[in-house]
C-alpha cells in the first residue's frame, strides 16, 4: 500500500512524488455540463437569482442568468425546453417536462416527470 507523501508548501500548492497541484488555480465551475446532449446544467454550489453563469457544452458555450435561486446538486435549463419535452443528463433521458421550462429556470419534480412516473 502506497502511502501519501504530499505536503502543503508556503504558496498553498501540494507538492508529492511526482506531482505539484496549486491550490486555486482554477476557478471552480459552479454549474456542469456532462454530455453535449444535456439540457439542464447541475449546480455545484448554492447560486442565487440573477447571477450570470457561462456553461460550457461540448464545443458550445452559452451565458445563463438564473431565474431563481438554485441549490447545490440542483439541475437548471441551459435552453428554453418545451412541454413534454425530454430532459437530458448526463447524456441519457431523466424525465420529460410538465410545463415549458425556460434558459435558467429550476428544473425539478413539478416541472419534470422522472422516468418512473412516465405510465401516469
Amino acid at each position: 500500500m502506497r502511502r501519501n507523501t504530499s505536503t502543503r508548501l508556503e504558496d498553498g500548492s501540494l507538492s508529492g512524488d511526482s506531482h505539484r497541484i496549486k491550490v486555486g488555480d482554477r476557478k471552480m465551475q459552479q454549474l456542469i455540463v456532462i454530455n453535449p446532449k444535456d439540457n439542464v446544467a447541475t449546480a455545484t454550489t448554492d447560486l442565487q437569482k440573477g447571477q450570470e453563469i457561462k456553461v460550457e457544452a461540448g464545443n458550445a458555450s452559452v451565458l445563463i442568468r438564473l431565474k431563481c435561486d438554485i441549490g447545490f446538486g440542483h439541475k437548471v435549463a441551459i435552453m428554453d425546453i418545451q412541454s413534454g419535452s425530454a430532459v437530458y443528463k448526463y447524456g441519457e433521458e431523466i424525465g420529460l417536462t410538465t410545463n415549458n421550462i425556460s434558459l435558467g429556470e429550476h428544473v425539478h419534480v413539478l416541472s419534470q416527470r422522472g422516468r418512473g412516473d412516465l405510465s401516469n
